[in-house]
């Protein structure tokens, strides 16, 4: 049996930093990597998101069918019916969740602009 941590957060609440803290780099999915430009710079894209939390999806599911002890999921989570699917491959894997939410507020490494981030912070589901 493995564990999954589940980081949710706005841009900027430090969801990337621990999730670092709690496991190898190659374990942990965002869907910030898959921003990355032909420069290597992350920037945000929203008409790429819905390919990024794919993307970030099937990289988690590939670390559970490998067994990997740890896993790390740090997106932004902004409601908790986008969490469901997660629960869902946890089951399916025999994986322990742990659930955390980040509140940290730092200026976001990958290019959020701060009005995004705000609006992220007012519909944010903390229940």
């Amino acid at each position: 049996m493995g564990t999954v941590y589940l980081i949710r957060g706005v841009p900027g609440s430090g969801k990337s930093t621990l999730a670092k803290k709690l496991c190898f780099k190659e374990n942990i999915c965002e869907a910030d990597d898959f921003y990355t430009d032909e420069n290597g710079v992350k920037r945000y894209d929203s008409l790429q998101a819905w390919i990024a939390e794919h993307e970030c999806y099937a990289k988690c599911k590939r670390l559970m069918e490998r067994n990997e002890p740890v896993i790390a999921v740090a997106n932004i989570f902004c409601y908790q019916e986008m969490l469901q699917q997660y629960y869902r491959l946890a089951e399916q894997y025999n994986y322990t969740v742990h659930e955390i939410i980040s509140h940290g507020r730092f200026k976001s490494v990958h290019s959020v602009p701060d009005e995004f981030v705000e609006e992220l912070r007012e519909v944010f589901e903390y229940n």
